[in-house]
C-alpha cells in the first residue's frame, strides 16, 4: 500500500474519510465531563475505545481509504480520543510521572 499525505493528518480529515470517528470523538468528550468518585480511562480505553477504533483506522481497518489504513491514521486518532479523556480516578491505576526519578530518567 502506498498513500501519499500532503502535510500532516489531522483529525479532522480523518473525521471527514470517516465520520465514525467524529462519534468516538465527541463520546469521549461527554466522559471528559463526567463526575464521579472512581473512574479508568485505561479499562475504557480497552473495552470500548480500541476495539472501535481498530474497525476504524490502522492496519486492521479492511476496506476504505488508503489514508485510514495507515499507523499515523491510528496514531492522530488515537492521540485525540486519549486527549479528550479525563485520568483514571479511584481504580487503582498508576502513572509513570508519578514514580520518583521518572522525570529525570527521561531523555
Amino acid at each position: 500500500m502506498t498513500v501519499t499525505t500532503t502535510g500532516k493528518l489531522t483529525i479532522e480529515q480523518l473525521i471527514k474519510l470517516e465520520p465514525g470517528l467524529g462519534y468516538l470523538l465527541n463520546y469521549a468528550r461527554m466522559i471528559g465531563r463526567r463526575r464521579g468518585r472512581v473512574f479508568c480511562t485505561h479499562e475504557l480505553w480497552i473495552e470500548l475505545f480500541r476495539p472501535r477504533l481498530n474497525a476504524l483506522v490502522g492496519h486492521y481497518r479492511e476496506h476504505g481509504p488508503e489514508e485510514l489504513r495507515t499507523s499515523a491514521a491510528w496514531d492522530v486518532a488515537c492521540r485525540a480520543i486519549n486527549a479528550e479523556l479525563p485520568d483514571c480516578r479511584g481504580c487503582g491505576c498508576f502513572r509513570l510521572a508519578d514514580f520518583p526519578g521518572y522525570h529525570e530518567a527521561r531523555p
